[in-house]
C-alpha cells in the first residue's frame, strides 16, 4: 500500500537542556521495556481463535505496557477474503514461523524452548502458553529508552498524521536502531476457523478480528521501519508521518473509527527495544453520528411474555451525546425509550432497553432504530438501525412425575455446577462439580428432581472461571426434560459465569384469568378473555366508537400490540388494556375513509381520495408528530421513517381524515 507519504525529520537534540524545550510527549525518566506481541495468525488456523484469546488477556492484564498485533501470514491465510498484506509477508517471509498460532515476544530469541523458524532463527518463536512468561519477564527489564506517539485522523480528507518521539535514557547496545509505526484495524468482520474457541470475538454467525496489521508506514518504504543513527544517553528523537488512508486493503475496508497505531524501536530486524500505542483524536467529524453497533438479549426470570435487550451505541459525531429517543419493538409493536447520559465523541455506551412483547416460543427480530440525538432528529441510515435476534423461551408442564436435567459437561468439570429453585427461591436441586477429564470433549451428567409445587422454576448454570462449558474445551450443553420426554429448557453452554432459563409446573386442568379493559369506554369497547385452560390461545377484540381511533393493547404498560384484535398464550392471570384516542374539535370520521398503498409500503405512499387533499400529518404508535408537510399532489415519501406503524392523517375541505400504514 506505500505509501506517497509526507515526512518530517527534526533536529536530534543531545543536550538535556534543549530536549526541554523541543520534547512534548515522551518520558525523559529511566522506564521498563514493553511489549511486542507480533502473532502470527490465519483464517484457517484451527487453534489460532484461542491465541487470539490469549494476546487479548494478556493485553487486559497489562494496559499500556503489551500490545498486540495479528499478522495474518502463510498457508492458513491464503483464503478470501484475504487479509495477508504486503508487510506481513515480509516480515513472516524473514522470520519463518512453521506452526499456528506462534507469535515473536520482542522478536528476542527465548531459548530451545521456542520453535525453530524456517530460517534458523532457533528459539525466536513462542507457543501461545509461553507468552506470558516471556512478556513478564521482558517487562521486568529496563529500557534504554522511552518512545511515545500520538495521531491524528481528518475525517474527511482520510490523512492520517503520526508524530512520534524517542528519548534515550542510556546508550543502545546498536549506534543505530529502527523506528517502526504500523497501522492495524479492529472489529474487521469475516471468518475465522476454530471460532469457538474465542467465544467472545463471535457476533453473529462472523469472527470479530482484532489487531490485525493492515501497512507499515516508513519513510523507507519497507517493513523494517525508518533509521534512528544516534541512540546514546540523552538524545532527542522526533519524527512526524502524513500517510492517505486508502479506502480498502487487499480489497478489506478500512474503516477510520477502528484504526489503531503501535510505534516501536528495535536494535535492528531483530531485538525490540520498546514499543507504544499512539494515541488517537479524530477530527473533521459530522456534529452527528450516532451509531447502533450491536445489540443482544438480556435473558430475564420471569416466566412472562416480556423480553429485554441491551444495545451499544458509539458515537462518531463531533458533540457529545447527552440525549437519545430511541425506538423499539419486534414489528409492528413499537415503543419509544429516551436515553440520558454522556457519550463523548468515539466513546461509547451500552444501554439497556425496557421489556418489550415478545411473546413465547418463537426466535423474532427486535428493531432498535436510533430517532433524536439531544432532541435534533437524526438522520436515518443504515448505521442507526439494527436487528437483534431475541427468544423468550418458556417450557411448561403438568407432569407430577421427576423431570430429567442432563448436563453435557467439558473437559473442565471441577468449575461447572447447577441449581434448581422453585418459585420462592428455595433450591430444590443441584449438582456439579464434576470431574475434569482428560482431553476437550464432553461426558454426560444425567440427574433427577421432583417439583412439588406449581409456579415458575429457575434453572441455573454456573462455571468458576468464566467461560462456560462451550468455549472450546469440549461443545457442553444442557437439557432438562419432563417424564413425557417434552424439552422445557435447553442452553448451548455459551456463557460467561452463569446461565439460567424458565419453566412453569402447572396442575392439570388449572386456569387463568385474562380481564381485558378499555382506556375509555366512550371511545372503544373490549371483548374476550376471561377464564381461559392454561396454555391456551386467547383472544381479545377491541371496537371502535364513532370518531374515535386505536392506539395499542398494552400489558403492564408495555405495548403488546397495534391491532384491534390481539391474540396471545394464556399463562399467568392479567389484565390487558385497549387504548383509545379521539382528537378534540375534529369532525368524526372512520378508519379506511382514505386508502393508502402499498401498505406496508417501503418509500412511495400513494393516497387514493376522491376530494382536496390539503396537508398532511405523519405521527408514530406514541402519538409523536415525526412529519408533515403541504401538498398538492397524492403521493407522500415515507423513506426517511423508521420502520414501525403511524398514523397518515390528511386534511381535506371536508374535514380531516386518517389511516393507519407500515414502514418496512
Amino acid at each position: 500500500m506505500k505509501k506517497n507519504l509526507l515526512f518530517f525529520l527534526l533536529t536530534l537534540f543531545a543536550g538535556y537542556s534543549t530536549l526541554l524545550n523541543a520534547q512534548t510527549i515522551v518520558s525523559t525518566e529511566p522506564s521498563n521495556k514493553n511489549v511486542i506481541l507480533e502473532e502470527y495468525t490465519g483464517v484457517n488456523c484451527t487453534w489460532c481463535p484461542d491465541g487470539h484469546r490469549i494476546a487479548n488477556e494478556l493485553m487486559e492484564a497489562n494496559p499500556g505496557r503489551l500490545f498486540a498485533i495479528n499478522i495474518h501470514y502463510g498457508t492458513f491465510a491464503a483464503t478470501t477474503p484475504d487479509y495477508r498484506t504486503p508487510d506481513g509477508n515480509t516480515l513472516g517471509s524473514y522470520f519463518g514461523p512453521t506452526g499456528y498460532p506462534t507469535g515473536t515476544i520482542n522478536r528476542v530469541v527465548v531459548g530451545p524452548a521456542g520453535s525453530t523458524s524456517q530460517n534458523g532463527l532457533k528459539g525466536v518463536f513462542s507457543d501461545r502458553g509461553q507468552w506470558a512468561g516471556y512478556a513478564n519477564t521482558t517487562m521486568a527489564q529496563s529500557s534504554c529508552l522511552n518512545i511515545a506517539a500520538h495521531s491524528t485522523i481528518n475525517h474527511t480528507t482520510r490523512e492520517l498524521t503520526v508524530l512520534v518521539e524517542v528519548y534515550y535514557t542510556a546508550n543502545s547496545a546498536k549506534t543505530a536502531n529502527k523506528l517502526t509505526v504500523m497501522l492495524l484495524q479492529d472489529n474487521i468482520l469475516g471468518p475465522q476457523t476454530g471460532s469457538s474457541r474465542n467465544p467472545t470475538q463471535i457476533l453473529g454467525s462472523q469472527y470479530n478480528h482484532q489487531h490485525m496489521l493492515r501497512d507499515v508506514i516508513s519513510e523507507s518504504g519497507t517493513a523494517w521501519g525508518d533509521p534512528i543513527n544516534k541512540t546514546t544517553a540523552g538524545t532527542f528523537f522526533t519524527k512526524t508521518y502524513v500517510y492517505p488512508i486508502p479506502q480498502s486493503i487487499n480489497q478489506i475496508p478500512v474503516d477510520l473509527f477502528n484504526l489503531n497505531v503501535i510505534a516501536f524501536v528495535s536494535e535492528d530486524q531483530m531485538n525490540v527495544i520498546s514499543g507504544c500505542k499512539s494515541t488517537l483524536k479524530v477530527t473533521g467529524l459530522p456534529d452527528m453520528d450516532p451509531r447502533a453497533m450491536q445489540g443482544s438479549q438480556i435473558v430475564t426470570p420471569a416466566c412472562d411474555h416480556f423480553a429485554k435487550a441491551s444495545v451499544d451505541v458509539k458515537n462518531y459525531g463531533g458533540n457529545p451525546i447527552t440525549s437519545l429517543q430511541i425506538q423499539y419493538g419486534i414489528a409492528p409493536n413499537f415503543d419509544v425509550y429516551d436515553f440520558t447520559g454522556n457519550i463523548p465523541t468515539l466513546g461509547n455506551s451500552t444501554i439497556e432497553l425496557p421489556l418489550f412483547y415478545a411473546g413465547i416460543g418463537q426466535s423474532k427480530n427486535l428493531t432498535v432504530n436510533i430517532l433524536k440525538q439531544n432532541g435534533a432528529d437524526v438522520p436515518q441510515t443504515g448505521n442507526t438501525t439494527i436487528q437483534i435476534p431475541v427468544l423468550k423461551s418458556v417450557g411448561f408442564t403438568s407432569s407430577n412425575d421427576s423431570i430429567t436435567i442432563r448436563i453435557w459437561q467439558d473437559k473442565d468439570g471441577s468449575e461447572t455446577t447447577w441449581k434448581l429453585f422453585n418459585s420462592n427461591g428455595d433450591v430444590v436441586a443441584e449438582g456439579g462439580p464434576y470431574e475434569d477429564l482428560p482431553s476437550a470433549t464432553t461426558k454426560l451428567r444425567t440427574h433427577k428432581a421432583k417439583l412439588e409445587t406449581s409456579g415458575c422454576y429457575k434453572f441455573y448454570m454456573y462455571d468458576s472461571f468464566g467461560d462456560g462449558i462451550n468455549h472450546g474445551n469440549g461443545a457442553g450443553k444442557y437439557q432438562i426434560s419432563d417424564a413425557a420426554s417434552n424439552v422445557l429448557a435447553t442452553g448451548d453452554g455459551k456463557f460467561t459465569y452463569e446461565d439460567f432459563r424458565t419453566f412453569i409446573k402447572y396442575e392439570a386442568g388449572s386456569t387463568v384469568e385474562i380481564t381485558p379493559q378499555a382506556s375509555n369506554t366512550e371511545y372503544g369497547t373490549v371483548s374476550g378473555g376471561g377464564t381461559v385452560n392454561f396454555g391456551e390461545m386467547t383472544t381479545l377484540t377491541a371496537t371502535l366508537a364513532e370518531g374515535a381511533s386505536f392506539i395499542n393493547w398494552t400489558m403492564n404498560g408495555i405495548i403488546v400490540s397495534t391491532s384491534t384484535q390481539f391474540m396471545f398464550q394464556a399463562i399467568e392471570n392479567t389484565t390487558v388494556t385497549a387504548n383509545f384516542s379521539k382528537p378534540d374539535g375534529i369532525k368524526p370520521y372512520k378508519e379506511n375513509t382514505v386508502k393508502v398503498y402499498p401498505n406496508p409500503v417501503n418509500d412511495i405512499l400513494t393516497l387514493d381520495y376522491a376530494g382536496t387533499i390539503n396537508r398532511y400529518e405523519i405521527y408514530n404508535v406514541t402519538g409523536q408528530l415525526v412529519k408533515k408537510e403541504y401538498v398538492s399532489g397524492k403521493n407522500i415519501s415515507v423513506h426517511d421513517l423508521a420502520n414501525g406503524i403511524y398514523v397518515l392523517r390528511i386534511y381535506t375541505n371536508q374535514g380531516i381524515k386518517q389511516q393507519r400504514f407500515v414502514k418496512n
